[in-house]
């Protein structure tokens, strides 16, 4: 009887949550998902001018998984799920291959962690950043047929709906909305010290890697500072640049804290000589920018 030697496709719990993510969100934008697609398979590296230590990497390398055109099947972006496993020093260099791979030979890449799986008020983030793919490609076809100006910005919050409910504008990709209500909610029932986050954000990881750092925070009515922080790793995206994503995860990272307080968590909120020390200095740290967070 010969041995069983099967091994998992997807060997850990949060892939297979990502992987469940990705399908759901690919299912209704024409989209189709792949796991584990050889480098070498999504793009071509014939002749494609890669070094030798490249070349052979691609030969071997797999993506976590490959979105690919539903009728085109022609590859769209990969997805590399990056947990803790992620930050040794063989996996960072292989990760800077992969990356030099697909950005050379023009494949949008995606890096990801836990963060993105979290659900939002309509969706998760992860399916946000799908369908922000979409809205992307969408938008380029409409420049290429002259109906969007060509010199237009792509904004992936510059797209609106009407609420058929409410009749209000909102921002179907803004993750941030919910959490900004919710401040402004706590701050005319006199919780919050003001009605806006404040935010800040550098792509000058402390850890020497290449990605986004953000904060969110806001003042308590008693002078304590409730913060929220995100990181993430360096990706070639276009639709959603990584400092845009760490500031979205930064916001519903802040929600988070707010939620725990209410709930009565009182080690949520720290003083404020402790958040002097935590957070950057606007104007002054090199590298930081931000400022205070308004909007619907």
């Amino acid at each position: 009887m010969p041995i069983d030697r099967r091994r998992r496709i997807l060997v850990n719990d949060a892939e297979a949550l990502t992987d469940a993510a990705l399908r759901e969100a690919a299912a209704g934008l024409g989209l189709r998902v792949d796991a584990k697609i050889r480098l070498a398979d999504a793009v071509d590296i014939d002749r494609s001018g890669l070094s030798d230590e490249a070349f052979r990497y691609a030969l071997r390398a797999h993506l976590d998984w490959v979105v690919s055109g539903l009728a085109t099947t022609r590859t769209e972006f990969g997805v590399e799920f990056d947990g803790p496993w992620h930050d040794t020093p063989e996996a960072q260099r292989k990760d800077a291959i992969k990356n030099e791979v697909c950005e050379r030979l023009g494949l949008p890449i995606l890096r990801v962690n836990a963060a993105v799986l979290r659900p939002t008020a309509q969706r998760t983030v992860l399916a946000m950043l799908v369908e922000s793919w979409s809205v992307w490609q969408a938008f380029n076809a409409a420049q290429e047929a002259g109906t969007v100006a060509w010199d237009e910005p792509f904004d992936v919050l510059g797209f609106v709906d009407l609420d058929p409910d409410t009749g209000d504008l909102v921002v179907p990709l803004d993750l941030t909305a919910a959490v900004r209500r919710r401040i402004r909610r706590m701050a005319a029932a006199g919780v919050l010290a003001s009605q806006h986050p404040t935010i800040a954000f550098t792509e000058a990881r402390p850890d020497g890697q290449r990605g986004a750092v953000a904060f969110a925070w806001v003042r308590t009515s008693d002078g304590r500072v409730v913060i929220g922080h995100a990181r993430v790793r360096d990706y070639s995206f276009p639709p959603v640049l990584p400092t845009d994503l760490a500031d979205s995860l930064a916001h519903l990272a802040l929600g988070d804290q707010l939620a725990r307080w209410r709930e009565g968590d009182e080690t949520v909120p720290v003083s404020a000589g402790e958040a002097e020390a935590m957070l950057p200095k606007l104007g002054r740290d090199p590298g930081w920018y931000g400022g205070d967070r308004a909007g619907p």
